[in-house]
């Protein structure tokens, strides 16, 4: 039978499974630890918040949303491409190849941002990083090279971005 996917093997496990899993992971930290749990995790070395002002746990339960949101596109808008485009395989990747651009972008300043706002102490000792930190750099940084690889056909045939 054709291939009748665009995503396979490794970036369909990455970007339909791992990926939204990773990003449903803040909103139910922040739900059933506390918005405090998660904001002490962002920067390595700083002294835990016992409370949040509540402009600062509004402003983690919206981060904590929209990761949720990323979850959800992930989630249902790649397999709906899927669903809708069986054998649109051209369609099926300039869509997905939109969406990949649109959270690589993301990514980028995801990680340059994390890593600017990294005191100097931290920034060139990961062993010393949060697993937020890791999430905001290291994961985002993985994410950003395996859509590069998916856009330039690393792994796969190319139907649209030849």
């Amino acid at each position: 039978m054709p291939e009748s996917f665009v995503l396979t093997g490794y970036y369909k496990l990455l970007f339909l499974y791992l990926e939204p899993l990773s990003s449903l992971c803040p909103i139910l930290m922040v739900r059933f630890s506390g918005p405090e749990k998660w904001y002490n995790t962002f920067v390595p070395g700083m002294q835990p918040a016992r409370s949040l002002e509540p402009g600062t746990e509004m402003a983690i339960w919206q981060l904590a949303n929209s990761y949720f949101a990323l979850c959800l596109v992930s989630t249902f808008m790649l397999r709906a491409v899927r669903t809708a485009l069986p054998k649109d395989l051209v369609a099926q990747e300039r869509i997905i190849g939109a969406t990949l651009m649109a959270l690589g972008t993301a990514d980028i300043f995801s990680v340059l941002i994390s890593w600017a706002l990294l005191p100097q102490d931290t920034k060139y000792s990961p062993s010393t990083w949060s697993s937020t930190t890791h999430g905001n750099i290291t994961f985002c940084s993985m994410l950003l090279i395996s859509r590069i690889g998916w856009l330039y056909g690393v792994g796969r045939k190319l139907q649209f971005y030849n």
